[in-house]
């Protein structure tokens, strides 16, 4: 019999709008990851969120056993579905831990696997309190030392000058990547720019 490798990764093909899809490209270009690791990351940490599992237990038509809470469903419901006129695949990876949450949510919308991660792409990308936060997060994991240290830097001197509100290196990197997507310029750039 076959080795099968512990870390193996289960495939997930979420589908999603077009509009999404082109905001997943612009994040993938701005942050320079690929937009497989976005989707990957933004689910995790979306199903991690408890607002917005609280946000789609009105689909939910199973109950949800979610990290110490037992959130219940209601069997009248219908199955949930995604409604899409035009859409696109966005094809990611994932350990086994996580495609078990996901096959839990999906079993509690009694939708498929893809459909749940679909509809947590969805919800995270239209809340801005989700995503900065979020993007911030994956942003971070991939700066170099050189730039946290850069990024700290700057925070530590907006508090500085600022005497009302306590700003966080999350709010200066949900800045810097607003100001990407509108600029349409990658974040490592435009930390350059601050040094000159």
């Amino acid at each position: 019999m076959r080795k099968v490798r512990s870390d193996k990764k289960r495939a997930i093909a979420a589908p999603i709008s077009l509009s999404a899809y082109e905001i997943f490209s612009k994040l993938s270009y701005v942050c320079d990851t690929p937009i497989k690791l976005i989707g990957e990351f933004i689910i995790i940490e979306g199903y991690k969120s408890a607002s917005l599992i609280d946000e789609l237990q009105p689909y939910f038509k199973r109950d949800l056993q979610y990290e110490n809470r037992y959130i219940f469903g209601n069997s009248e419901r219908e199955s949930f579905k995604m409604k899409l006129n035009s859409k696109k695949r966005l094809y990611m990876r994932f350990l086994d831990r996580d495609h078990e949450k996901m096959a839990s949510l999906a079993y509690s919308l009694d939708s498929s696997i893809q459909v749940a991660a679909s509809l947590i792409l969805t919800k995270v990308i239209n809340r801005a309190d989700l995503m900065y936060p979020i993007m911030s997060r994956l942003i971070r994991n991939i700066l170099s030392e050189k730039d946290e240290a850069k990024l700290r830097a700057i925070t530590k001197h907006l508090n500085s000058v600022s005497s009302d509100d306590h700003i966080t290196m999350t709010a200066v990197l949900s800045y810097l990547l607003e100001k990407g997507i509108r600029e349409q310029k990658r974040i490592l750039n435009i930390l350059e720019e601050i040094d000159r």
